[in-house]
């Protein structure tokens, strides 16, 4: 099963992301100020791209690669960062061909060391994590993106305390208590909002979703009608 798979692949970070973050630190590659890095990715990909941008408290920009290739001057004396698990989205790698004698450097952050994005930049980062075979959501494909970004900008953590994360996010889960008048919880980050099933709307001729926010200090619970 595609969630079970996903499950596996969770806890799996718990050994895969400190093995990782540790054969990053042997990593080799050029030393770039955050000011010189452009990151690009489509998808979860785009996602670890703002993550950079934000880590770096907006020195680094993150940008959508059609928009760069729309827009190619922008990367214009900047290292363009390419992040694709896959390395084969054909808009990444036209964007890394285009890119040559444009941008200072190319970089790839991807899974597949020898796939044609790898093969059209200057220097690979490869992903390295344990998958079950199954196809499911990404996510070690994603942590790892967001680890090899925080290299990148030289602020990777000393140490990456994923088991202790993962405990609580278990107990958390377990300990969370459904409204009998409600039937589905829709999780999220700080905000969490609660709907009716369709059957319920039905039966009704009003209902107000409650919305439920959670904070992480303290696990208070607060709700209130939208």
């Amino acid at each position: 099963m595609s969630i079970r798979a996903m499950e596996q692949e969770i806890s799996n970070q718990a050994q895969d992301l400190p093995r990782f973050a540790s054969q990053l630190r042997k990593t080799r590659v050029p030393k770039l100020k955050p000011s010189e890095l452009i990151f690009a990715g489509s998808g979860d990909s785009y996602a670890a791209s703002v993550f950079a941008q934000e880590l770096s408290e907006g020195q680094a920009i993150a940008s959508d690669p059609y928009e760069l290739l729309t827009h190619i001057r922008r990367i214009r004396g900047k290292s363009l960062v390419i992040i694709s698990v896959s390395g084969r989205t054909r808009t990444n790698i036209e964007l890394a061909r285009k890119a040559k004698g444009i941008a200072t450097s190319t970089l790839a952050i991807t899974a597949y060391p020898e796939s044609s994005l790898a093969g059209e930049c200057d220097v690979t980062i490869q992903l390295k994590y344990r998958t079950t075979g199954i196809l499911t959501a990404g996510t070690s494909s994603f942590t790892t993106s967001l680890l090899a970004c925080a290299f990148l900008l030289g602020s990777l953590p000393r140490t990456v305390q994923v088991k202790t994360a993962l405990t609580e996010t278990y107990n958390l889960a377990a300990n969370l208590k459904q409204d009998p008048e409600e039937s589905f919880l829709f999780t999220g980050s700080g905000v969490t909002m609660r709907f009716p099933s369709t059957e319920q709307q039905k039966s009704t001729r009003s209902w107000a979703p409650k919305r439920r926010l959670y904070s992480l200090n303290n696990l208070d619970t607060r709700s209130c009608s939208l």
